[in-house]
């Protein structure tokens, strides 16, 4: 059973390693396992709620630019930042090398089904999820978490 999983494992990184190599304006530093919470962790702090109310919200009509603007203005990127990707399971600890490509690339490239993405601030003390959420079908939803009890 030990083997299957270590196979599944290096399968779910070599997944993710193909959606990172897309994406342009940034620098991979690491690859970690995701191990900083479990479901229960997110249930505490009302990441499943459908009774939440999005932080921020932006029409999915919305141009590129528009959407560019509004993650950069919501999350305050940097060049030289550093915040780990949360895909497929793992935390991707990334450097911002060009803000507005960076958003962009990860905002198209991260899940082929939708358009968003998950952030984790370098302390790892708060999430911040960007993208569609079935709370609200007409808008992206911006929606920031603390991590850290």
């Amino acid at each position: 059973m030990v083997d299957r999983e270590k196979f599944q494992n290096k399968l779910q990184l070599q997944k993710t390693k193909n959606i990172i190599s897309k994406i342009e304006g940034i620098q991979v530093i690491d690859y970690e396992k995701q191990d900083l919470f479990d479901v229960e962790h997110l249930r505490k702090i009302g990441y499943f709620s459908s009774d939440k109310i999005a932080d921020a919200k932006i029409s999915n009509h919305s141009s590129d630019f528009e959407i560019v603007d509004w993650i950069y203005n919501l999350a305050f990127f940097q060049i030289e930042q550093i915040w780990y990707l949360w895909v497929n399971g793992f935390l991707v600890k990334i450097k911002i090398l060009n803000v507005r490509t960076a958003i962009l690339n990860l905002w198209k490239n991260i899940d082929r089904y939708s358009k968003g993405f998950v952030l984790i601030d370098k302390n790892k003390s708060a999430m911040y999820v960007f993208g569609n959420d079935s709370r609200d079908e007409e808008n992206y939803l911006f929606d920031k978490y603390t991590l850290l009890q």
